[in-house]
């Protein structure tokens, strides 16, 4: 059986919770701005985060055997450090930005089975997120999720794409119309 949530509920639960993610970084940056450097907000980088200097030129000299070009020094062990705690935290970040979208996901499926668009867009979703953690852009990742949320529930509320034909499938299901009703009777009753 289905945990049923009201709008309401979910609306302010993705609220409570959008406002402690973004006020908790906000915390972070304003108590203790040199953390800003190794979080991936933004367009920081693992380098950055690490203070290792690489531009393309350095990157195209050390790979071609051509040019004597001259080797950079090893990362020390506090740039190691940060390039981890940087990776860490894109993780910790992306499965953060993750767990309302699985809320909302949840919450706003149909018992009837899947909705191919939201699937598609739940499949797309995360990669993006991925990505943008990944280039240090985890804020992004964290809005594009907060209206992902916010819209499907908003759609789920006023029962945007509601299918008669699903409907009366469902009402077969449960046994709360003979079998031998065919999917037009169900759509004129329904209608």
């Amino acid at each position: 059986m289905r945990h049923e949530i009201s709008t309401q509920r979910l609306m302010l639960r993705l609220t409570v919770y959008f406002l402690f993610l973004f006020g908790s970084v906000l915390a972070v940056g304003t108590m203790r701005p040199e953390l800003l450097s190794v979080m991936p907000m933004g367009g920081t980088t693992a380098f950055k985060a690490a203070q290792i200097d690489v531009d393309e030129q350095t990157i195209a000299d050390q790979l071609s055997l051509s040019n004597n070009a001259t080797v950079e020094p090893l990362p020390t062990p506090n740039q190691i450090a940060n390039i981890v705690l940087f990776l860490a935290l894109s993780l910790v970040g992306t499965l953060l930005v993750m767990l309302p979208i699985t809320w909302t996901y949840v919450a706003t499926r149909r018992e009837i089975g899947f909705r191919k668009n939201f699937v598609r867009a739940l499949m797309v979703l995360p990669i993006c997120i991925g990505l943008a953690a990944g280039i240090g852009h985890l804020g992004i990742a964290a809005v594009m999720a907060l209206f992902f949320c916010f819209t499907n529930v908003l759609l789920w509320h006023v029962d945007f794409g509601r299918n008669p034909i699903d409907e009366g499938r469902l009402a077969r299901k449960h046994s709360a119309l003979p079998a031998s009703v065919s999917e037009k009777d169900t759509i004129e009753r329904l209608l």
